[in-house]
């Protein structure tokens, strides 16, 4: 499971890939999952195809070993209520606007799956045209025991990463606060 250095190392190899590119943001092209072999079970590459079309097109063995249906080609919004679709697709709008990174504290219930809880950092990456299109992460996905109704499923949270771009003024709604930060 991948603690903070975890999400640290993700954010230097992304650093380095910044400053390889010359961009604000490094491109998919650049992002070799395999350069960072300790992360590979937690990341995910997500394309944002258009505001409610976000595909994942990479997911972790141990991302997808947590569900019971693979995310990779799917689109990650028909696995959350259409209440959420407006919050991931703001804080993908977000991500890509500024640019920024972006962490998510939160427990979620995909599907008929068990209840777990997520902590996540995700990243921007650019297409070939600098535009950004891709959010590159890394997530821990672990599972809640006891009774799922103890939970308070609205209760999530998220921060914004300055990545030297600034970051968004608001949050999207349904957020309730900040994350937790990524302890360097």
């Amino acid at each position: 499971m991948p603690r903070d250095d975890f999400f640290n190392q993700l954010l230097t190899y992304w650093r380095q890939l910044q400053a390889a590119s010359g961009r604000p943001v490094p491109a998919r092209q650049q992002f070799n999952p395999m350069a960072v072999p300790r992360l590979l079970p937690f990341i995910y590459i997500i394309e944002r195809k258009s505001r409610y079309q976000l595909v994942a097109r990479l997911t972790g063995t141990a991302l997808d070993g947590a569900t019971s249906q693979p995310a990779t080609n799917t689109n990650i919004l028909d696995r959350h209520d259409k209440s959420e679709w407006d919050l991931h697709a703001d804080m993908f709008e977000g991500l890509a606007n500024t640019p920024c990174g972006v962490v998510l504290d939160r427990h979620m219930q995909i599907l008929s799956d068990p209840l777990y809880r997520v902590r996540a950092l995700g990243l921007p990456l650019a297409d070939s045209d600098g535009q950004v299109r891709f959010s590159v992460g890394i997530a821990n996905v672990q599972p809640v025991y006891g009774p799922p109704d103890e939970v308070d499923m609205a209760d999530i949270r998220l921060s914004w990463l300055d990545l030297g771009f600034g970051v968004p003024e608001t949050r999207p709604a349904l957020v309730r606060g900040a994350a937790s930060p990524i302890e360097n």
